[in-house]
């Protein structure tokens, strides 16, 4: 799966953080993530470019749709859509050798944010699999501070704990009965959660050019780590990038 999480966590990302609506913008983003799963040990690097439209009701932040259906400055809620990008293939690693390819699949759902207190925005968000891929869904609560150090440098640390369905975590980190072999136990994982802490440097060249540091660990339960092709550690991803708005 490599970076591919790692994607997924920069959808969350504002780049001009300091603005109270964000603006449409193009630019450039280096991904580098490891992957959770044993025998996939390389880092790989990828360069992708960015983009995002803020429309009155509907906005496209990275690979995720949106409709802004409550939009005001303490609440927002959103109805979205986007592909879920886990995957892997039997020959990723010799550990998953012998195993049914897990699929991508599109995902719809619900996010909401609410600023009560300045500077912290909690955050919640629900999404559910449509294309009958894992048949499952997860249910997100985060915690978000914004600390503007100067009008150009900003540091936004955020934790985020995603619960998983039963379905949705055997799909991705299980082994069926099926794949089983001597050296490979069947295992099912069943319902549990992610963690994922966050620390984003942001820094605004100018009033339309900025730069961004972002970094992420990936801590996964007890359960995943238990599965017989998954890595007993914490996995670290990482993200640098330049944008443009206009």
């Amino acid at each position: 799966m490599k970076i591919l999480v790692l994607i997924l966590i920069f959808l969350n990302l504002f780049l001009f953080a300091d603005e109270p609506k964000p603006r449409s913008s193009i630019g450039i983003g280096a991904f580098m993530s490891e992957s959770e799963y044993k025998g996939d040990g390389d880092k790989e690097l990828l360069i992708l470019p960015l983009l995002s439209y803020q429309g009155e009701k509907f906005y496209a932040r990275g690979i995720e749709l949106g409709y802004k259906y409550i939009d005001t400055k303490p609440f927002k809620f959103n109805f979205t859509l986007n592909p879920k990008l886990n995957s892997y293939k039997s020959s990723d690693s010799e550990y998953l050798a012998g195993m049914d390819t897990r699929e991508r699949t599109l995902e719809a759902g619900v996010s909401a944010s609410l600023k009560v207190i300045p500077l912290v925005t909690f955050s919640a968000r629900a999404k559910l699999d449509t294309l009958s891929k894992h048949e499952g869904y997860d249910i997100g609560l985060g915690i978000g501070v914004f600390l503007p150090l100067s009008k150009s440098f900003i540091i936004a640390p955020s934790y985020r704990k995603i619960y998983l369905s039963s379905n949705n975590a055997n799909y991705y980190y299980g082994v069926k009965d099926s794949e089983a072999t001597t050296t490979r136990p069947s295992y099912e994982v069943g319902s549990t959660d992610i963690i994922r802490y966050g620390i984003n440097f942001i820094y605004n060249i100018t009033q339309d050019i900025g730069a961004n540091i972002m970094l992420n660990k990936t801590k996964f339960s007890d359960k995943i780590k238990s599965s017989p092709i998954i890595k007993d550690k914490d996995i670290v991803s990482g993200i640098i990038s330049l944008s443009y708005k206009f």
